[in-house]
């Protein structure tokens, strides 16, 4: 289950989709637009405020960018940052690494953050608090080392333009012999190109996880 912090609507059934270049997200969660570090600040704080410390087991915020370098290069990439409430009693870092392994449930989120091809940085924050609960510490520590210890695949140039090619790339050569996969891929292309036409009225969309 989800809620969405920056909506009034109550908890519910948590969707996810998956952009090619910068990955998985949340689906039918409400958007708002940033132009700077003032906006994004106000936004994020919003975010925070919506958290419920007692109740909640995560918060996770995503920034979707868009650079335009000029006609015909643009670049999208994504910062996601989650806020663990390892206190919570229904959480369990060990159940969310499972998850995150086998692509289940909120696991399908990280899929791209652990293990997969982009940067990560893992910040575990202590308090007094924390120090009541050795045990429920401990456990998190020593998730959070595994966790650090886990290797990424390479990072990707983020470039529309990149991402068009290496996707036509199977298709022309006949590598791809799945005709539903071959389908996806080119709604994907055909999608990507509207994008390079026109990047402002045209993001680069994300598309449901099929095993989501």
């Amino acid at each position: 289950m989800m809620k969405d912090v920056l909506s009034s609507g109550g908890p519910a059934q948590a969707k996810f989709e998956s952009n090619p270049i910068s990955g998985p997200s949340l689906n039918g969660v409400k958007r708002e637009a940033v132009k700077d570090a003032a906006d994004t600040a106000k936004v994020i704080a919003k975010c925070v405020k919506g958290f419920d410390a007692k109740n909640d087991e995560m918060l996770v915020v995503q920034l979707n960018m868009m650079q335009i370098r000029a006609p015909k290069s643009v670049y999208v990439t994504s910062l996601m940052c989650v806020f663990v409430n390892h206190t919570q009693k229904t959480f369990d870092m060990k159940v969310l690494m499972e998850n995150i392994k086998t692509k289940k449930k909120e696991g399908l989120l990280f899929t791209t953050a652990i293990g997969g091809s982009c940067r990560t940085a893992l910040v575990v924050p202590i308090s007094a608090d924390d120090l009541k609960n050795g045990d429920m510490l401990n456990a998190t520590l020593t998730e959070g080392e595994a966790m650090n210890a886990m290797k990424n695949k390479p990072s990707r140039s983020g470039g529309i333009a990149t991402f068009i090619q290496m996707t036509k790339g199977p298709i022309d050569k006949g590598a791809v012999k799945d005709e539903k996969l071959k389908e996806r891929m080119q709604k994907m292309i055909h999608n990507a190109e509207k994008t390079l036409k026109d990047p402002e009225n045209n993001p680069f969309p994300s598309y449901p996880l099929l095993n989501a």
